[in-house]
């Protein structure tokens, strides 16, 4: 396989200009804004993230070190796009130049340039780059001319030992519409899991982000990350009309339930306990009372752990809190959730099967 450079016939800098084509690919490419200051100090460090915060860290002491390419990967509203924004500013603030892309606009670009015979703008746009930051290689599943043009770029930067940052919502090694070919370019620096935040992490996370110069309590927040499902996104999008509706009034999680409750929560479905229930029992074709009693069918013990696992991943409380709704103890949902992630690492329909009820369940608590 031939590098970008060798395919446009320019290595370095060499006769061409790297600004021509840069008008047409500004139109086509959507580009976040750079950030004005360096997001990384307001990262909400937990546990599960603190090994992807040290290596983005490290990252951006020195480009092109030992991490490259940095692959993170984990479920919306983690953190990776936060970790990816730091690294721009950074990179930037060095004096070197960042060509950030999302996966979806990556493959929008690559097709529109293919169409209109401008390649040679875009992959000279790559050779003359210093950190690519890809958001959402998901998006490139099943698309082979894409994925090839991906490798290319890859194998072009590393040549040029330009800085490669990517982040998914899964691992590569998950993602079966992917060739093999670029999940090994992939794989071939440092990948790193970054873990859902808390329910009490989301909060502290609402309350920095509140519009004001108030300091509000992190507390004050739990009911609207419940009432969303551990949508954090979403939660975001209603901060402003909170504002406006608080004014002047203290802001706490009597009020904040007040709002919820009544205009503002028109439009969103209470997630609880009961509403995952009911779309388990709906998916699986099972009752509640079967879950809730001593079964021990596999279609019944199959339906308990989804339904854990849901509850987990929506944020709706801690396992003791979560094992209560079906008379169990912590450490049976602690098991279950554990048995659950082997069986969907093997079973590709079961992992779907998960992952779209989850998708429904916080789209029904989003915000209209």
């Amino acid at each position: 396989m031939k590098h970008l450079g060798e395919l446009i016939g320019v290595r370095g800098d060499k006769q061409r200009n790297p600004a021509r084509g840069r008008a047409f690919l500004e139109g086509v490419f959507s580009r976040p804004r750079p950030p004005s200051r360096d997001p990384l100090p307001d990262f909400q460090l937990e546990d599960g993230n603190e090994l992807a915060f040290r290596a983005v860290h490290a990252v951006s002491q020195q480009f092109a070190g030992s991490y490259n390419p940095l692959l993170l990967y984990g479920p919306p509203s983690s953190g990776k796009t936060h970790l990816l924004s730091s690294i721009a500013y950074r990179a930037q603030l060095q004096g070197g130049r960042v060509f950030w892309s999302s996966g979806r606009s990556f493959a929008h670009c690559f097709r529109r340039c293919q169409a209109e015979s401008r390649l040679e703008d875009m992959r000279l746009e790559f050779v003359h780059t210093d950190v690519w930051v890809l958001d959402g290689y998901d998006s490139l599943c099943g698309k082979p001319a894409t994925e090839r043009e991906a490798a290319q770029v890859f194998d072009t930067l590393k040549d040029t030992k330009a800085q490669i940052v990517i982040a998914g919502h899964e691992h590569p090694s998950r993602l079966h519409g992917l060739r093999d070919t670029l999940k090994t370019r992939m794989l071939s620096g440092l990948d790193l899991p970054i873990a859902p935040l808390s329910p009490d992490g989301m909060a502290r996370v609402l309350a920095r982000k509140w519009p004001g110069r108030r300091q509000v309590s992190s507390h004050a927040f739990l009911p609207l990350v419940r009432k969303l499902g551990g949508d954090l996104r979403a939660a975001l999008k209603l901060l402003p009309r909170l504002h406006n509706s608080l004014r002047d009034q203290r802001v706490s999680a009597a009020a904040l339930r007040r709002l919820l409750g009544g205009e503002l929560g028109k439009g969103l479905k209470p997630l609880d306990f009961a509403a995952v229930l009911e779309a388990v029992c709906d998916e699986l074709e099972v009752g509640s009372e079967q879950l809730q009693g001593g079964s021990r069918r596999a279609v019944h013990s199959r339906a308990r752990r989804v339904f854990f696992f849901l509850c987990w991943r929506l944020g709706l409380g801690q396992q003791r809190c979560i094992a209560r709704q079906l008379s169990r103890s912590p450490s049976y949902v602690s098991n279950s959730l554990k048995k659950l992630k082997a069986e969907m690492r093997t079973d590709a329909e079961l992992e779907s099967l998960v992952r779209g009820l989850e998708g429904r369940l916080r789209q029904s608590a989003s915000p209209t």
